[in-house]
């Protein structure tokens, strides 16, 4: 749905990320307007999951693990490394893995994926590779449908984060709809 509001005519607005939204306007694509309005209500960096029985039980056992996360250039995943370093986490740190959480699925986001940042083998979810083992950590939006043998973590230090402390939410969705303007740049008053 959230692809609608930017391929489909007949839609007039949707759901769209901030960060998607800067990479279409540094493209030259000006066919949108990013209005500001956040419908998100929620302090992503919360949503860091771990296996009850694994290796990560605090934030300073991150380092040097591997973690998985759906998408390395949404807004929401720039928020998590930017929450990362916030808590001394240096991103860098840890091995990546990016990928759909529960299905499947071919990639929706096709780009190059930065040195050492991988994607998960053909026919794999990233929570199936939480319980096997083969990742520590996954950060998701959404919970993991299998949340059985796994557990959301909780990041004391992210409470001392300026954004948490005022109670302001990290924006990194927008509403973008159909630019009104005609692209032939036209003076003010003419007729």
């Amino acid at each position: 749905m959230l692809r609608r509001a930017l391929d489909d005519p007949a839609v007039q607005g949707g759901e769209a990320s901030i960060a998607g939204h800067l990479r279409r306007l540094d493209s030259g694509d000006r066919r949108f307007v990013g209005l500001p309005v956040f419908p998100l209500r929620n302090f992503t960096a919360r949503d860091l999951y771990v296996r009850k029985d694994g290796p990560v039980k605090t934030p300073a056992d991150l380092p040097g693990r591997r973690i998985g996360m759906y998408d390395w250039v949404a807004s929401g995943s720039i928020w998590y490394r930017h929450f990362l370093r916030f808590i001394e986490v240096p991103p860098e740190s840890l091995e990546w893995w990016i990928g759909d959480i529960d299905t499947p699925r071919a990639p929706t986001h096709l780009y190059t994926l930065p040195k050492g940042v991988h994607r998960p083998p053909e026919g794999r979810s990233l929570s199936e590779m939480l319980i096997a083992g083969e990742l520590d950590a996954l950060y998701s939006p959404p919970r993991p449908r299998h949340y059985d043998p796994i557990k959301r973590t909780h990041h004391p230090p992210l409470s001392r984060h300026p954004v948490d402390r005022a109670r302001l939410l990290p924006a990194d969705r927008l509403l973008p709809a159909p630019a009104p303007c005609d692209p032939a740049p036209r003076r003010l008053g003419a007729r």
